[in-house]
C-alpha cells in the first residue's frame, strides 16, 4: 500500500474527528491552529493519519533556595502569574512546567492548578 502526505484541508477535518472518536482518548483538539500539519491517505485519498505541531508555553524559573520560604513562595507565585499573563497575552491555552522534584509539583498542584499529564512527554532534540 502506497502512502503519501499533504497538507490539511478543512475538508479533512470530519475524517479527522472520526478517527479520533473510534481510536484515541485523549481531548481532540483542532489541527487547523498549530504551526504545522499534514494527513497520510494511501492511493484511494482514504485519511489515515493527521499529525501536526501544536505550540506550546514552557515555563522555565530559577529560584534562590537559600531565601527565606515566605520570601521564595512569594517569588513563585509572581513567576507563576507571569508565565499566565505571557502565555494568555499571546493566545496560549496551556502553561507546561516539567519538574523532577516531588515535593515541588505538589505544591504546584496543590496551590496553582498544574495537573499532571494523561501520558509521559516524550522529547526529540532536532
Amino acid at each position: 500500500m502506497k502512502l503519501s502526505s499533504r497538507e490539511i484541508r478543512d475538508s479533512d477535518l470530519e475524517r479527522i474527528k472520526e478517527i479520533h472518536r473510534q481510536h484515541h482518548s485523549f481531548p481532540f483538539s483542532d489541527p487547523r491552529v498549530n504551526v504545522g500539519s499534514s494527513v497520510i491517505e494511501n492511493e484511494d485519498g482514504l485519511i489515515i493519519g493527521c499529525g501536526y505541531l501544536r505550540p506550546i508555553v514552557e515555563a522555565i524559573m530559577y529560584l534562590d533556595l537559600g531565601q527565606s520560604p515566605r520570601v521564595k513562595v512569594e517569588a513563585l507565585t509572581k513567576m507563576i502569574h507571569d508565565g499566565i499573563f505571557y502565555a494568555d497575552k499571546f493566545g496560549m491555552t496551556e502553561l507546561h512546567l516539567f519538574a523532577e522534584d516531588e515535593n515541588f509539583k505538589k505544591v504546584l498542584r496543590k496551590h496553582f492548578s498544574f495537573t499532571e499529564p494523561k501520558a509521559p512527554a516524550l522529547v526529540r532534540t532536532i
